[in-house]
């Protein structure tokens, strides 16, 4: 499977925040992604973890990582 490569956009009380991440697997509502560097996401520490997040909170910009 060819992976692509997006951002995902979280927002909370303190902004917002884009992080590279790397689209695995897509289903109907959700993509299956893989963060590329260390960010805070469910209030835990990722990195290179995999996580489904909704289509609408990725999208698939040039990245440079």
């Amino acid at each position: 499977m060819d992976s692509k490569l997006g951002l995902l956009h979280l927002e909370s009380w303190a902004g917002t925040t884009k992080d590279p991440v790397e689209i695995l697997k897509e289903t109907p509502k959700r993509y299956k992604i893989r963060f590329l560097g260390e960010t805070c996401f469910q209030g835990k520490f990722t990195n290179g973890k995999e996580y489904y997040v909704p289509k609408y909170a990725v999208s698939k910009e040039i990245v440079n990582v």
